[in-house]
């Protein structure tokens, strides 16, 4: 099993933000989402 480095740590973090962000609000305000 590879190790994590950090840009795979980065861009796992960074997939989870953006869609925490969209969840959130963003996406809610964008796409109506309910």
């Amino acid at each position: 099993m590879p190790k994590f480095n950090k840009t795979t740590v980065f861009y796992v973090w960074f997939d989870a933000l953006i869609n925490y962000i969209t969840v959130s609000g963003f996406g809610n305000k964008k796409f109506n989402i309910n």
